[in-house]
């Protein structure tokens, strides 16, 4: 897996130089920030921790684009139907990252290929994110519906958008999370647990971006999730409802 971190770091190196010698082009729109991430130590995890993460958001053309969703492209984008394609980049889990997963072995990271529709209708946009593994680190897909509302109801430096959503996966990729074989039940102490393909959560977030001035913006990100079916009664979960909250300074070049 090593070859494939050492690509996608080269790749963003040189996507960052390219857009700051190009970035007096009109084609080009670039937003770099830093900020801070507060989450679970492990999807499941009753023990929270704080990472301090940059924020990029590069566009070209309006139609490719590197930012939190991945590496992409824009494929269709008319009549209030948007199609995107992109790569993204799942750093898996590492048992090490909390006491609770001792004996579970890791879950590799991979490179996952998505789809994502959507159609919006005034203030509403109706969504969905396919993604499959496209490497042998892990093995499954991921659906991800969701339904998003604009409140266009706090002034013209204020935009504030709340979604719900849902998680379905495979049988593969739930198995990989929140499964605990004959081995791992040995080695952990956890009892056995087997998965089948089901919605692994379903969930409300809110995001609110506040302009400062035409250079500079706050991003606050608000999430929760319940973890249900399989995922919610396996034994490596300590908590069902999960939090997370992000915040980032922003400025756009």
């Amino acid at each position: 897996m090593n070859y494939i971190k050492v690509f996608l770091v080269v790749f963003l190196f040189n996507f960052l130089f390219t857009s700051f010698v190009y970035s007096e082009s009109k084609d080009l729109k670039v937003s770099l920030g830093v900020g801070g991430l507060f989450l679970p130590e492990y999807e499941g995890a009753e023990d929270y921790k704080f990472k301090v993460l940059p924020c990029i958001d590069i566009k070209y053309k309006e139609k490719y684009f590197l930012n939190f969703k991945g590496l992409g492209v824009n494929f269709y984008n008319k009549n209030n139907i948007k199609t995107d394609i992109y790569l993204k980049y799942n750093f898996g889990r590492d048992q090490d990252d909390n006491s609770d997963l001792y004996g579970l072995g890791d879950v590799d990271s991979t490179v996952e290929g998505h789809v994502f529709l959507s159609y919006t209708i005034k203030l509403l946009n109706i969504a969905l994110d396919f993604g499959h593994a496209l490497n042998s680190g892990q093995e499954g897909y991921i659906l991800k519906p969701s339904l998003g509302l604009f409140l266009p109801f706090f002034g013209e430096k204020n935009i504030v958008r709340l979604k719900c959503f849902g998680t379905y996966v495979d049988n593969n990729y739930m198995n990989s999370y929140y499964g605990v074989d004959s081995v791992q039940s040995i080695r952990s102490g956890l009892p056995l647990h087997s998965t089948d393909s089901d919605f692994k959560d379903v969930g409300i977030g809110c995001n609110i971006i506040h302009k400062l001035d035409n250079k500079w913006s706050v991003s606050v990100r608000l999430g929760y999730k319940k973890l249900i079916n399989d995922a919610g009664s396996s034994p490596i979960v300590k908590e069902e409802n999960q939090y997370q909250g992000m915040l980032f300074l922003i400025y756009n070049f």
